[in-house]
């Protein structure tokens, strides 16, 4: 006797919404251009405004640049802690924020429950699926995505998920970022 889809037990992921979560999804919402991954305009710039003063203060011995370079690191040190502070402060104040989630998938599509939330769609609303080594970036338009972490599943592999989502989504990659560090916390 064969399995059905019916038969199929579907693949179960539990986590919460906090700020762990909100910062990995938003990394690898990024890092989806893997030539793009790290390096932006911004960070061409700072390297760019660094290295010109290093090189300035090292030809030419001119305090000017040695001011200017303690100025641009602490700037830079500066923005980088605000900018965490502000996603953070952000993410808080969201109403799905400390929510305990619940996502089924089969080949039927996906469901997603909360306490907030009841949803069920199927897979043609996922444009884009991108396989990381620690999880799965589901795009469902420019600027929605979801973020399933291997770490939170709860019933089946990541290998089963892989080959469950390759077959439905068209338009299916796997990058292989190294894992970079995650607290997800399983929701109870």
């Amino acid at each position: 006797m064969t399995a059905t889809s019916s038969d199929v037990t579907p693949i179960a992921y539990a986590f919460t919404f906090d700020a762990a979560y909100a910062l990995t999804l938003r990394q690898r919402f990024h890092m989806r251009h893997r030539a793009y991954a790290g390096w932006n305009v911004y960070s061409i710039a700072w390297t760019a405004l660094l290295m010109a003063s290093i090189a300035g203060w090292l030809l030419t011995g001119n305090p000017f640049f040695a001011g200017l370079l303690a100025f641009l690191i602490f700037l830079l040190v500066f923005l980088v802690f605000s900018r965490a502070r502000l996603f953070r402060r952000r993410v808080s104040q969201s109403p799905f924020f400390g929510e305990a989630f619940a996502m089924e998938c089969s080949e039927a599509g996906f469901s997603l429950h909360g306490t907030q939330v009841d949803t069920k769609a199927t897979w043609a609303i996922v444009t884009r699926a991108i396989a990381f080594t620690d999880g799965l970036l589901l795009l469902s338009g420019p600027q929605q995505a979801r973020w399933l972490p291997d770490a939170c599943l709860t019933r089946g592999s990541p290998e089963q998920v892989r080959a469950l989502i390759r077959g439905q989504v068209v338009n299916y990659r796997s990058i292989g970022f190294p894992k970079l560090r995650q607290n997800f916390r399983r929701a109870a």
